[in-house]
């Protein structure tokens, strides 16, 4: 099996850790501002 890794592919596997880690800096920054419910609906709603 010789498949190369593309840089679509490494751009799709480098992605989701840089979004989970914003995530998470961002809930930090906000936690006084914006209650918990509201962030985790504004989470999944973008």
């Amino acid at each position: 099996m010789n498949q190369r890794l593309t840089p679509a592919t490494a751009l799709l596997l480098v992605v989701p850790p840089f979004l989970w880690a914003g995530n998470a800096v961002v809930g930090r920054l906000v936690q006084d501002l914006v209650p918990p419910v509201t962030l985790n609906f504004l989470r999944w709603a973008l």
